[in-house]
């Protein structure tokens, strides 16, 4: 046993060393161009090993307040080398080499901490996940600068609202809270009521869903430029609506060759084929928030096929792109700000007035209707289409896998449809014929997996 004991004091030495040799190399490199180069890599091996020594003393031992006392004397020796480096720098040297000083402060009691985890028996990928996290976050510098120099006002107070509504509010909605929607019929000339339940938790949830995503949506694409970044940008937009991305690719302005952001026929239709397959991502998260998990796994094949062909048809595309023609800052952006309150407002009542038509649909002409009901409503939005489909799913055992399986299809090309009308009577009949290839592929390959799911 006392071999295994010292094998394990062995391997944690180790770890505490490669933690010190992380950050010395990391702070020696950022430092190597400056004048100042206070703390090298000896220096954070050195409390490395110190914070080994002392997590060590503290485990084995009844000194159970020597790694505390250890840890704040590296905070205060950081402290005051902080102090002594700026106040030795003449005052128009200290602007430019603060920084970096401030990071090498910081890094120093962090080194001790980290270095200290696995004489307290934290798991070695714990602790290489810290690291990784750390010296990526070190290494962002410029970018992360970057990025707090350009953060603006309502996006701080979207982000506060988004939080707000996910720890205020959302746990207070009961999981069993309902909306009874009464249907009338008649029966022998007797009037019966028959109610459909909209669930409140369901709703807020598929909302917050949709919230989230245009929250990431709207950094991406505000961040991430140029033609090479297309696929990206494009991609995230098609998360808060594929319809108003491609409104935007096939801008007018965007197609004259004279335009700095012009964009060509290829290039926009891999802006159109990656737009989609957001939006196919964000239908498979929003339909399994609605059926759950286990009812999800049936019609899994159908829309992940769905999704890969589209990605096919953009990958085909995007390897024949030719050299970039123009500037390269092309920014595709369909929201202001992070958490547009109007598009969520109109998602959530849109929603929930396709759960009420496609519900009545269902109920007064029967299953077979419920897939032209879903086809019509995709054009309007497909993620709130599928929503009210699974809604109606949960409710009427009518709806079988066939029926649900062919809506879910006429849901996403439906979607596709609507885009199509739009994009033909911008760019012409004879230039977009690529895309209604794809709405017959599309079709085709949906039944297919139709057929094959329930055959």
């Amino acid at each position: 046993m006392e071999s295994v004991s010292y094998i394990d004091h062995g391997i944690n030495l180790v770890l505490s060393l490669v933690v010190g040799l992380a950050f010395g190399i990391e702070r020696q490199h950022s430092t190597r161009d400056k004048a100042d180069r206070s703390y090298g890599l000896r220096d954070f091996m050195i409390i490395a090993m110190l914070g080994y020594l002392a997590s060590l003393v503290h485990s084995t031992s009844t000194v159970s307040n020597a790694w505390l006392l250890t840890f704040a004397l590296v905070i205060v020796y950081s402290m005051i080398s902080f102090v002594l480096e700026n106040t030795a720098r003449l005052p128009e040297q200290r602007p430019g080499g603060l920084t970096s000083t401030m990071t090498s402060t910081m890094a120093m009691p962090f080194t001790f901490l980290t270095a200290s985890l696995p004489n307290f028996g934290i798991q070695p990928w714990i602790l290489a996940t810290v690291m990784f996290l750390v010296l990526l976050i070190m290494n962002l510098k410029a970018w992360i600068n970057t990025f707090g120099s350009t953060i603006e006002h309502r996006e701080i107070s979207d982000f506060a609202v988004l939080i707000a509504v996910a720890i205020s509010i959302t746990p207070l909605i009961p999981a069993q809270a309902v909306i009874p929607i009464p249907l009338l019929t008649w029966v022998d000339g007797v009037r019966q009521i028959h109610y459909n339940n909209l669930s409140l938790a369901m709703l807020w949830k598929v909302v917050y869903m949709v919230s989230l995503m245009s929250f990431i949506a709207h950094f991406v694409t505000k961040y991430v430029r140029g033609r090479k970044a297309l696929v990206l940008a494009t991609y995230f937009a098609g998360l808060v609506s594929a319809l108003a991305t491609n409104v935007l690719l096939h801008d007018k302005a965007k197609m004259d060759p004279k335009a700095v952001d012009y964009l060509s026929a290829r290039e926009r239709y891999v802006g159109y084929c990656s737009s989609n397959c957001g939006a196919f991502t964000r239908n498979m998260i929003v339909f399994r928030l609605v059926i759950g998990p286990e009812l999800f796994s049936q019609y899994f094949f159908i829309m992940f096929t769905c999704l890969l062909a589209f990605a096919g048809l953009g990958v085909y595309a995007f390897k024949g792109l030719p050299p970039i023609t123009g500037a390269d800052d092309q920014e595709v952006r369909i929201t202001k700000r992070p958490v547009p309150l109007g598009f969520v407002m109109k998602f959530a009542g849109l929603f929930a007035c396709l759960i009420l038509v496609i519900g009545a649909v269902n109920f007064y002409l029967g299953a077979g209707a419920t897939v032209f009901a879903t086809f019509v409503a995709s054009n309007g939005n497909s993620g709130a289409a599928l929503g009210a489909l699974g809604t109606s799913m949960l409710q009427d055992p009518s709806l079988n896998g066939w029926i649900a399986g062919l809506s879910i299809v006429a849901a996403l090309s439906g979607s596709i449809t609507s885009q199509f009308v739009i994009i033909a009577g911008r760019i012409g009949m004879g230039q977009s014929i690529q895309y209604l290839l794809t709405i017959l592929a599309q079709w085709a390959v949906g039944l297919t997996c139709v057929w094959i799911a329930f055959a």
